[in-house]
């Protein structure tokens, strides 16, 4: 047997007992669920590195959700991974051309979300710049993560 059919089978039995249980016990699935998201707060509670990924992760999902962005391809993402993870305290990663703009009140894809479009500022020059942008400055606009 292969280690596939191997892995196949395993997964096929976890889900048989899985599918057991929610027969049983209507109330399995909303117990389960609760316990994951227990664990989750847990561990965003007690490790750093966790929280730091998990909210750049739903970060970048929320962008990607509401304006539609095409995956970043695996070797982007893991060069802006390690831009973000270098970070220096006190600053913040900023696009140099900002991704978002507000053009006739729409929200317009700009800036690329790559490496070369990323820099390091502080909170204030970081304020400026975005109050610097007339467009940015007449409209309501906000990060596209809310």
């Amino acid at each position: 047997m292969t280690p596939e059919q191997r892995r196949e089978r395993k997964n096929a039995t976890w889900r048989a007992a899985d599918e057991r249980r929610r027969a049983a016990d209507p109330d399995y699935a909303a117990r389960r669920l609760e316990q994951q998201y227990a664990r989750r707060r847990e561990r965003l509670a007690t490790d750093p590195e966790y929280r730091k990924q998990y909210l750049f992760d739903r970060r970048l999902a929320s962008a990607r959700h509401r304006f539609g962005a095409q995956p970043i391809s695996r070797f982007f993402h893991r060069e802006i991974r390690a831009f973000y993870a270098n970070c220096p305290a006190q600053y913040e990663v900023d696009h140099i051309e900002p991704m978002f703009t507000i053009q006739d009140g729409k929200a317009v894809a700009c800036g690329l979300h790559v490496p070369w479009n990323l820099q390091y500022l502080t909170r204030a020059d970081n304020l400026k710049k975005a109050n610097s942008n007339a467009k940015l400055k007449a409209a309501a606009w906000r990060k596209p993560w809310g």
